[in-house]
C-alpha cells in the first residue's frame, strides 16, 4: 500500500507543478504552453483527470482492499518533497522539469509489483494517459 501512496503522492505533484508553470509561461507558443499546462494541471472542471485518478486510486487501491488512506495534509506533504524548481523566466527547463516528473512517475508505475487485477486495469490507464502527455511535452519545450 505504500506503493500506491507514493503514487498518489507523484500524481499530486504533477498536477500541482503543471499548476505552478501554467502561471510562468511566456514569449512564444504562450497560449499553446499555457493551455497545455492547464491540460495536465486539470484547470476546467471537465478536465479533472488526475484528481479523478488520485480518487480512484484510494478507492480501488486502498480501500478495496480494507486499508485507509492517508489525509489529505499527508499526501500533500509527500508531494511537496517531489516538485521540481521552477523557473520565473524559462519556460524550456519548467517544461523539461514536467517532463522528468512525468517520467519519473511512469518509471515509479513500471516497477510496481503484485498487483491485483483492478490495480493493474485502474494503474495502466493512469499511466496511458501520463505517457500521452509525456509524448507531447517535447513538443512544448
Amino acid at each position: 500500500m505504500e506503493n500506491i501512496n507514493k503514487l498518489i503522492a507523484l500524481l499530486i505533484a504533477v498536477k500541482g507543478y503543471a499548476k505552478n508553470i501554467h502561471y510562468t509561461v511566456h514569449g512564444d507558443a504562450f497560449y499553446g504552453k499555457h493551455l497545455f499546462a492547464d491540460r495536465i494541471a486539470g484547470a476546467d472542471d471537465d478536465d479533472e483527470i488526475l484528481d479523478g485518478y488520485i480518487d480512484l486510486l484510494k478507492e480501488v487501491c486502498i480501500l478495496g482492499h480494507g486499508f485507509e488512506p492517508l489525509s489529505t495534509e499527508e499526501y500533500y506533504n509527500k508531494s511537496l518533497e517531489l516538485f521540481p524548481q521552477t523557473s520565473d523566466d524559462n519556460d524550456s527547463l519548467n517544461f523539461a522539469n514536467m517532463l522528468t516528473l512525468i517520467v519519473q512517475t511512469l518509471d515509479f508505475i513500471e516497477n510496481l509489483k503484485d498487483l491485483s487485477k483492478g490495480d493493474e486495469n485502474l494503474i495502466g490507464a493512469i499511466a496511458q494517459d501520463l505517457q500521452q502527455n509525456a509524448g507531447l511535452l517535447p513538443m512544448t519545450v
